[in-house]
């Protein structure tokens, strides 16, 4: 495999894992937080997209919850539709030979 394939298929994963673990790590805190103190108001929502699939994950007050949720995933298709757009055209610009 090439070396450079390899390092960015590394960075990848270790990206995703950060990004999972930190948002965890966030609603963990949150609500470790609320059980010494207050109630937590509001929330928040995390969409990692996994081969061209959104997985949306959240918490708060059901309200709000829902509403950051639905925003989160209008959000995250937005970028996957930007980036699809973005690949096509470099597509469309590299000529490759048969």
């Amino acid at each position: 495999m090439d070396k450079l394939f390899e390092l960015g298929l590394v960075l990848m994963i270790l990206g995703i894992a950060v990004i999972a673990i930190g948002s965890l790590a966030v609603m963990l805190l949150q609500t470790h937080h609320a059980a010494e103190s207050t109630p937590v108001e509001g929330g928040g929502a995390v969409c990692i997209v996994v081969f061209f699939v959104p997985i949306c994950f959240g918490a708060a007050s059901s309200g709000t919850m829902w509403l950051v949720m639905v925003l989160a995933m209008v959000l995250t298709l937005v970028v996957v539709a930007i980036t699809a757009v973005m690949a096509l055209e470099f597509v469309k610009k590299t000529k490759v030979p048969p």
